[in-house]
């Protein structure tokens, strides 16, 4: 299945569409920052409609999460020891096809972007605007599911 080249483009900041999103989205916030990962959680924390179930710090402990857990977002970021986030994502949409995982970080070249789409990730977000791409990037990857056509 090809993923669309939208949901990995920058996006100007906006909230999300209340018909687009389930009534409570399920996230894990995966960052092997402590204070990346305070930040974000604080921020998705703010919103009625994100309940964070769960954090890891690295690859292997976002896989377990999401086996214990079963969100429905992963956020997560590319680069972090062990097993990175490319790695991870493609395990998670392996093996949890069902759950949507949003790749981040800090670099958003051309070809990190083309990594986290060929990993399995449904979007990208830019670390440094995360505060104004997350809801965008959430909003493009419920409307990618609701919009796509019925298997023939």
């Amino acid at each position: 299945m090809a993923i669309s080249n939208q949901a990995f483009a920058s996006s100007s900041p906006q909230q999300p569409a209340a018909s687009l999103l389930p009534r409570q989205i399920r996230v894990v916030v995966v960052d092997d920052s402590p204070d990346f990962l305070e930040v974000a959680c604080g921020v998705l924390g703010l919103e009625e409609f994100i309940e964070i179930v769960g954090t890891a710090t690295d690859g292997s402990g976002a896989i377990q999460a999401v086996a214990d857990l079963r969100p429905d977002v992963v956020l997560m970021d590319v680069q972090m020891p062990y097993m990175n986030g490319l790695t991870t994502a493609l395990l998670l949409s392996q093996h949890f096809p069902e759950i949507k995982v949003i790749l981040m970080s800090a670099d958003e070249s051309l070809q990190t972007r083309i990594a986290c789409q060929s990993s399995g990730a449904r979007a990208f977000v830019y670390k440094p605007t995360f505060r104004t791409q997350f809801f965008s990037a959430l909003e493009r990857v419920y409307d990618r599911v609701e919009l796509a056509p019925s298997p023939v």
